[in-house]
């Protein structure tokens, strides 16, 4: 995950937290996901576009690879695939991040069952692993 999406995704997860009502957290979190990569994807579509290109051999290097999408096709060059990378992504992203921060809720909530109100147990590193480990 790029770093800008996560940066993204923990600023609106913050929001959420703060703003909607705990039984609308868990789909609010789908939707912070969905936003984190369309924010992120400024800049990720446009390096991934020139990345194949020389990978295929098109381009010689990243400044040629810029001068011929600006010459060719213009700034919307530098989208081209946009639509198909959101398609694929986007579900991608909502899953991961989304499914990581409502199954470690539920932990928390089943670790914490037996905790007087307004306490609770510290979150440990074993906490996060098994969060990672379900959501894969």
């Amino acid at each position: 995950m790029m770093y800008h999406q996560k940066r993204r995704y923990e600023a609106l997860k913050q929001w959420v937290n703060e703003n909607v009502s705990e039984e609308r957290k868990g789909s609010a979190l789908f939707g912070c996901a969905a936003i984190a990569f369309i924010a992120s994807s400024v800049i990720l579509v446009p390096g991934e576009l020139i990345k194949q290109r020389l990978q295929m051999g098109q381009i010689s290097s990243v400044s040629q690879g810029i001068q011929t999408i600006w010459k060719n096709d213009g700034f919307f060059g530098f989208f081209a695939g946009y639509s198909g990378v959101c398609a694929r992504d986007i579900p991608y992203t909502m899953l991961e991040l989304g499914l990581y921060d409502n199954f470690k809720s539920l932990y928390l909530k089943f670790k914490n069952r037996d905790v007087e109100e307004g306490s609770e147990k510290p979150i440990t590193q074993l906490d996060e692993i098994i969060a990672a480990a379900i959501t894969g």
